[in-house]
């Protein structure tokens, strides 16, 4: 008779398996030929020991896209799966597979030093799920199977632009969703665009968890079967499949399990939005949701070096069921602050523990800024990793979370949030999309002839543009032109008071001296011949780039050197008389000309400030 008791322990280890380990389960029943009789019943770690005794090129071929698939899969990290997930990436770091070496590689990292189940999680697996997110699996494949170094190479460069690609609409999504959420008060987040990506709305509906602690149901809309399609994730507390069979009538079809799940339905948005709310509301009543982090160990910073990096390495590979252990150390001072990447989601701080001891390089991954500055004290829990940098090798921690008497007022009084899309050009349809579907109330700031033009085939953009004269309050605001200087730029954000400000791209206008002064010279003219002499100050600025200032100060120029005569000024407008026919050196000659230079470059340098400092910074 079959012992019982070793029967349930194989069926306790293979509980825990992911697709990839069922697989791997059935190639081996295949390409061993010679099986033991009770293998089925044998310990699993002694009996997969055997069979890749049997086939050691076996091992070498498959064991590293088990160890892949076994961490994106996010399983639990014990058992077979920790022997799976340690031999390969043993094997991937020996170079036993071709694809993966090289993918490694184009992520920035050395897998002949050895690799981490951290850098298949940030390196591989985003990679390869691009292509199946983007609707295509060809480069992946050649990618996993492939033996041709060329095909390779161009599948790698292949996935990598995937991956931008599915970065960029997360990004965007994500942009798109978070405007969504102004004054949203409700226990859950729940939101709906028809034009989101279904392969990325699931990500998206991580990140706003993270950020926002609450569950999250991200839906778009499918015109082949005429449904709503819905990915979410939950917080500990709100399980997720309880949430969706509870509402089981409103549904089509649904499946997951308590943190991930989906479903799709062919009812009302609405509908579904209010039950799913108030099922979560049910569920959460008496409960303290709030995000935490276990500590393992309160460290001094002396304690901090390479040694207890390779000490914490032998408890390899990390991942769910075994995660890196956490740590805690208290009383940094920020000896500087530097924010990271393409869209400076990234911080890095250098903090000092005490004079004796080196300065700790802290980083915070894909959170943005946080409200302190140099000389500020903090707490941080993380853990610890390598870092080599021309051929040094250094201890940097990886922040978890910070903590900061410091923040606190900042935190409550801090209500702007800042969209930065200064480098991206090209967007306009998207932005187009976005105002369409969000549901804000959204102010287009544009006032130039030439960004009007721009604008102008988009009907939502142009329907919604305001100049400094129209201003009301909105939930979101768009700069597509830059005021010239502070004062205008503070009075824009009060009369608007928005929740949302995004910067847009923008191209400062410069001029030549002379023709600068042409073009002004001109549009008086103009305003005598066919305006009544009426030459308003926002038009002036609007079109130049420039302040009130420069050019309250250029008419005074202009009037002392005999080219108009000011008959009326008001705040905003001033009548003039042309009298024309000057030399324009007078006016490079006036005692004045000298100060309007400086306000020209004062405007000039307010608006790159705009263009290229720290969003944050500004106000």
């Amino acid at each position: 008779a079959l012992d019982e008791s070793l029967c349930a322990r194989e069926i306790n280890y293979l509980a825990s398996l992911a697709g990839v380990g069922v697989a791997f389960k059935l190639a081996q029943a295949l390409l061993n030929k010679e099986i033991p009789d009770n293998a089925a019943c044998n310990d699993a770690k002694a009996s997969t020991s055997s069979h890749f005794r049997n086939d050691v090129s076996f091992i070498s071929e498959i064991l590293p896209l088990v160890a892949v698939g076994t961490v994106a899969d996010v399983v639990p990290l014990i058992g077979e799966n920790r022997y799976f997930v340690a031999k390969g990436l043993d094997l991937i770091a020996q170079g036993k597979h071709y694809g993966l070496t090289r993918l490694l590689e184009s992520a920035g990292y050395k897998p002949e030093k050895g690799i981490t189940a951290e850098n298949i999680a940030f390196g591989i697996a985003p990679r390869i799920n691009a292509s199946g997110r983007l609707e295509t699996t060809e480069q992946a494949m050649k990618i996993l199977i492939s033996d041709n170094k060329a095909e390779i190479e161009m599948a790698v460069q292949s996935l990598n632009e995937f991956n931008k690609i599915r970065q960029e609409l997360c990004r965007t999504t994500v942009m798109e969703a978070e405007a969504m959420l102004v004054n949203d008060r409700n226990p859950a987040i729940v939101l709906f665009n028809k034009d989101w990506h279904i392969g990325i709305i699931g990500i998206v509906a991580s990140k706003l968890v993270e950020k926002y602690y609450k569950p999250a149901f991200l839906m778009t809309y499918s015109e082949e079967t005429r449904q709503y399609r819905c990915s979410a994730r939950s917080i500990e507390g709100i399980h997720l499949y309880d949430v969706l069979n509870a509402n089981a009538e409103l549904f089509d079809g649904f499946g997951g399990h308590a943190m991930a799940a989906g479903c799709s339905f062919t009812g009302s948005f609405d509908e579904v939005k209010a039950a799913l709310n108030r099922t979560i509301k049910e569920i959460s009543a008496g409960k303290e949701l709030k995000p935490f982090i276990n500590i393992d160990l309160d460290l001094s910073a002396d304690e901090i070096d390479e040694n207890l990096v390779a000490q914490i390495s032998q408890l390899e590979p990390f991942g769910a069921g075994n995660p890196s252990p956490v740590f805690s150390v208290k009383n940094l001072k920020i000896k500087e602050k530097r924010l990271m990447g393409e869209n400076k989601d990234h911080l890095r701080l250098t903090c000092i523990a005490g004079e004796s001891l080196p300065p700790l390089t802290c980083v915070r991954w894909g959170q943005g800024d946080v409200g302190l500055v140099a000389g500020d004290t903090l707490d941080i829990a993380f853990h610890p990793q390598l870092n080599e940098y021309n051929g040094n090798t250094s201890v940097q921690l990886i922040i978890d979370d910070i903590h900061s008497d410091c923040l606190h007022e900042e935190e409550v009084s801090y209500k702007l949030k800042f969209y930065d899309h200064r480098k991206k050009t090209g967007i306009l349809p998207q932005v187009e999309d976005y105002i369409k579907n969000s549901g804000q109330s959204i102010a287009i700031f544009a006032e130039s002839k030439p960004v009007l033009d721009t604008l102008q085939p988009f009907k939502c953009l142009s329907r919604n543009i305001v100049t400094r004269d129209e201003l009301k309050t909105c939930d979101s605001l768009m700069f597509f032109d830059y005021p010239a200087d502070r004062d205008t730029f503070e009075r824009i954000l009060e009369q608007a008071s928005p929740s949302a400000v995004h910067f847009m791209n923008y191209e400062i206008r410069t001029f030549d001296e002379k023709d600068f002064l042409k073009t002004v010279s001109g549009m008086l003219k103009f305003a005598h011949n066919s305006n009544g002499g009426k030459v308003e100050l926002r038009r002036c600025a609007s079109f130049l780039g420039k302040s009130y200032a420069v050019f309250e100060l250029l008419f005074s120029i202009f009037e002392e050197t005999g080219l108009i005569s000011i008959l009326e000024k008001a705040p905003d407008y001033y009548r003039i008389e042309y009298i024309g026919n000057i030399d324009l050196a007078l006016v490079l000659h006036s005692e004045k000309y000298a100060v309007l230079l400086e306000l020209i470059d004062e405007c000039e340098q307010f608006q790159k400030s705009l263009m290229e400092e720290e969003l944050e910074t500004l106000i």
